[in-house]
């Protein structure tokens, strides 16, 4: 076990790596750790077509500032797990992949944090893990007949992946929005 660090950030999608980048400008001692890649559920729970809700000016992290030819444009999911490994990059944050979290334990005014590799501990925790970890799907789903094969957007890729005849898209927010787009093209 190394010394007390000031922070253990737990995930490096934006969140994690926005706050790494201010712990970093204030000098205060930490690790961000991800269990998969920079950004992986950007990776891993998108569709083919995504594109971020939010404009190209709107889509840069702390200390960044958009410089390119379409300010009011949405990028892809692909490009901005780029931007984030430049990122990363950029800023040298000290970001370690493929360590997931085990345990998180506190002890005398300290967090303990348990990994498959290790254990650490720090003053503060930020866990910035984001909404894109687990399914949620209303309490009645498994009441609806098993001929209706279910996909939730974070399993969807391409129309190319589903069966021929009718889809209903259950929701209207982005992804909803997005996919039933996506269908429609298709």
């Amino acid at each position: 076990m190394r010394g007390i660090l000031d922070a253990i950030v737990i995930g490096a999608g934006s969140a994690g790596l926005g706050v790494s980048y201010f712990l970093q400008q204030r000098g205060c001692t930490h690790q961000v750790l991800e269990r998969g890649c920079i950004g992986e559920t950007w990776r891993t729970q998108r569709w083919d077509s995504f594109r971020l809700n939010s404009t190209n000016l709107r889509t840069m992290l702390p200390g960044d500032s958009y410089d390119g030819p379409d300010p009011w444009g949405a990028i892809t999911h692909h490009e901005f797990v780029a931007y984030l490994e430049g990122y990363v990059d950029r800023y040298h944050l000290p970001v370690r992949t493929r360590v997931a979290v085990e345990r998180l334990d506190s002890e005398s005014g300290t967090y303990r944090v348990t990994t498959d590799c290790e254990t650490l501990v720090a003053h503060s925790i930020v866990i910035a893990t984001g909404n894109q970890c687990r399914q949620v799907r209303p309490p009645w789903w498994s009441d609806l007949p098993t001929i209706f094969r279910q996909v939730d957007s974070s399993a969807y890729r391409n129309p190319a992946e589903l069966v021929e005849g009718a889809v209903l898209v259950v929701g209207s927010g982005q992804s909803g929005g997005q996919i039933a787009e996506d269908l429609v093209q298709a």
